[in-house]
Parts: C-alpha cells; structure tokens; sequence
C-alpha cells in the first residue's frame, strides 16, 4: 500500500468513526434492518456503475451486519465521465444492510463529500439507499440507488429496484 492509498484509508476511517459517533450522539445510531434473519450478512462491492454504457460512479463499499442486527461497513463513490474520474465523491459509514439471496439493500449517511460546495446541503444531513444484485443464472450485476435525500426519509433499507449494470467485484451473502 502507498503512502497516499494508506493515508486516504485512514481518513476514510476517521471520517467513518465521526460519522458513526455522531449519529449516535444525535439519537440515530445504527439502523437494524427489518429483515429478521440472525445470520451474519455482507455486501462487497468495487467496480462501476454504469448508464448508456458508460461509467457514472466507481463505488467501493463494504457492509457486514452481524447476527445481533448491527451493521458496520464504509462506502466511497467517485464520479465517472466514461474512464474518466471526476473531482466528485461522496463517503460515509453504512449504516443498515437487508440481504435476500443474491440481491443486497444498504443505506449510507452521507459524510463526507466533494466538491466541498456540496458539504452544506449533503454532508451530515442526507443518506443514499443502494439495491444491488450480484450476476447469477447469466444474469449480469445490477445496482440502483435513491438519494441523496433527509437521513429521516428512509425507514429501513429492503432492496428496491437495481436498474443500472455494475461492472467489477459485487459479493452478497446472508
């Protein structure tokens, strides 16, 4: 690992330690999912959402939630222009994670974005649902997302509809 890779990967840490401090503080803590299933479930993810065909978001994301219904994880999105990375990106700490078979629900506040003009209107306020179907039967994978809106709007994370292809790594157990 580089030094700049080490270092990014310890701020995306602090900032998901802070952001996970801070929801707790404000009476929001970690949200269990309703699905009632006890065995441990996870998403992993790292690859490119694509539309038209071409890259809009590269996503790296991580979500584990344990048997006693706490889900702990961080995810990162960069804009895309094709293979073109834009100066755009959006992190937090996953905050709920529902998985049925091969397709995954999570939610993310929003803790962390760029360009810094955004950090006012998203940062801390706001959360994204993500769906995301891992490839099975000939099927490629799938993502879809709602948000940003008001952390409050949402109210659980079962998975929705994943319209968009995801290209790369997707893993979805539980």
């Amino acid at each position: 690992m580089n030094g700049v890779t080490a270092t990014f990967g310890r701020a995306l840490a602090a900032v998901a330690l802070t952001a996970t401090t801070a929801l707790t503080t404000a009476g929001l803590g970690v949200v269990a999912s309703a699905a009632a299933d006890p065995a441990p479930q996870s998403v992993n993810m790292n690859g490119d959402v694509q539309l038209a065909g071409g890259n809009i978001l590269h996503v790296v994301a991580q979500a584990t939630k344990a048997a006693n219904g706490t889900t702990t994880g961080t995810f990162l999105a960069t804009g895309e222009l094709g293979s073109m990375p834009l100066p755009m990106t959006f992190a937090g700490p996953m905050t709920c994670l529902s998985v049925h078979g091969n397709t995954a629900g999570f939610i993310y506040p929003v803790t962390a974005v760029t360009p810094t003009f955004l950090a006012p209107v998203l940062q801390n306020t706001t959360a994204v649902m993500w769906t995301v179907t891992q490839a099975a039967n000939g099927q490629p994978a799938h993502a879809g997302l709602i948000g940003p809106l008001p952390i409050q709007a949402f109210n659980g994370c079962e998975p929705n509809i994943a319209p968009l292809p995801f290209v790369g790594t997707l893993s979805v157990t539980g």
